[in-house]
């Protein structure tokens, strides 16, 4: 399954790195902070590393939102994912 990550803390490595060794393919990561995301990203091998959570030109079928939880209204708010799958 292709997925993108938002978040760039211990959560959304752990379960990035889990969900690659599970078969699955992580094809992008947000972060606000360009070296978090840049370093997650080369990580996960086949990841692109974005600058927003613009994700509507993304395939992808799971949206993983791993930020904490004082952020995560506004980041879920601003997020953008296909449309289809919205």
């Amino acid at each position: 399954m292709n997925t993108s990550i938002i978040g760039s803390g211990n959560v959304a490595w752990h379960l990035g790195k889990a969900l690659q060794q599970a078969g699955h393919k992580i094809v992008a990561v947000y972060s606000p902070t360009p070296s978090h995301r840049k370093e997650l990203a080369k990580e996960l091998a086949s990841a692109v590393a974005l600058n927003s959570v613009d994700m509507r030109n993304i395939d992808a079928e799971l949206f993983l939102i791993a930020v904490p939880d004082a952020a995560l209204a506004s980041v879920a708010a601003q997020l953008q994912v296909p449309r289809a799958l919205s």
